[in-house]
């Protein structure tokens, strides 16, 4: 166990961080990245804000469903960013912390509301992160 601690603030890395696998089954030493992001975690004072569109299924539920979105969060986590779900329709807008958006690949259309509201947001300079798959071939969109 390691842990990085600066005053009250400490980040502890057990053995699972230090290491990752490959496709094909490799070990990867992450030891670098780990202690990096653990020094980033307990000295930065305010973490970037990512916010994830959330297109809820009928049932209005969304809990990062999609494994690779899943991964995305998670590492994204882990280098010291804080995510969060926004649902442009409910809120109205995007919120003003937001330093990036990402937008999962899509299984429905966006509202009106939620393209205009994109596009002004990055019209004023915000960055998008937008994820596609192979599956939206067979969307009708």
């Amino acid at each position: 166990m390691i842990v990085v601690k600066n005053g009250e603030r400490e980040a502890t890395l057990t053995l699972y961080d230090l290491y990752t696998y490959t496709s094909s089954y490799s070990t990867v030493d992450t030891t670098e990245e780990a202690i990096s992001n653990a020094i980033i975690e307990v000295t930065i004072e305010d973490k970037p804000k990512i916010y994830v569109l959330n297109k809820c299924d009928s049932a209005g539920s969304f809990d990062f469903p999609d494994i690779s979105l899943g991964i995305i969060a998670t590492k994204l986590m882990q280098e010291s960013n804080e995510i969060e779900l926004v649902d442009i329709v409910t809120q109205g807008s995007i919120p003003e912390d937001t330093d990036c958006l990402i937008i999962p690949t899509l299984k429905q259309d966006l509202s009106v509301l939620e393209r205009d509201k994109i596009l002004e947001y990055i019209n004023n300079g915000g960055k998008i992160l937008m994820l596609t798959s192979q599956g939206i071939m067979d969307l009708d969109t």
